[in-house]
């Protein structure tokens, strides 16, 4: 079955037995309209590029301010900011204060955060929720999108997945990526800046 919001009439056609065709048509046409107006305003957001970095197809396109860094936080750095700063050089904690630079963060860090606590290997305290909010306040979503995916696996890198996903969306954003993994410095094409 498609998945592809139409007209509906193809649909309807193929499949005249499923439950959203036995609806009232006035009904059915709300949801249709419903949905494909959410999916351009979807499509609005993705493409209003709030953060000014470059997608395909649309280079030299710059919106919003102009930021002296854009820094994708690993995960242990972003981890680091929020419960232990010590660990931070003194260098790289002035570069993350400094109001000029964005921070960067990809759900891919979340979910690696939410493992290490169900794992016991951090503490994230009160509700995870509430956690998060918090924990990402002051910083940009980056997408995680098939072409970062791509990337990502063609990178000379080792199998970690995470840190393929860091690496390939500090490439395809062009962002630069904050880390203390040796194996993450040094991969060419991706700017990197090291907790030294």
């Amino acid at each position: 079955m498609s998945l592809a919001l139409g007209t509906g009439v193809q649909d309807e056609k193929a499949y005249p037995s499923h439950a959203i065709w036995k609806t009232d048509s006035r009904c059915h046409a709300s949801v249709v309209r419903t949905a494909q107006s959410r999916l351009d305003r979807l499509d609005e957001r993705l493409h209003r590029n709030r953060g000014g970095h470059r997608f395909p197809g649309r280079r030299g396109i710059r919106l919003g301010g102009v930021a002296r860094l854009k820094l994708l936080l690993d995960t242990h750095i972003w981890l680091w900011v929020l419960q232990n700063p010590k660990q931070l050089r003194k260098r790289l904690l002035q570069e993350l204060r400094d109001e000029a630079n964005e921070l960067w963060l990809s759900p891919i860090s979340t979910w690696e955060a939410l493992t290490l606590n169900f794992k016991g290997r951090i503490r994230l305290h009160g509700d995870l929720k509430e956690w998060l909010a918090r924990a990402t306040a002051g910083t940009h979503e980056a997408p995680l999108t098939h072409e970062i995916a791509l990337v990502a696996r063609q990178l000379p890198l080792h199998q970690d997945p995470a840190d393929r996903i860091l690496a390939g969306t500090a490439q395809v954003l062009d962002l630069t990526l904050v880390t203390a993994d040796k194996r993450l410095l040094g991969l060419g094409t991706i700017r990197t800046m090291t907790n030294r």
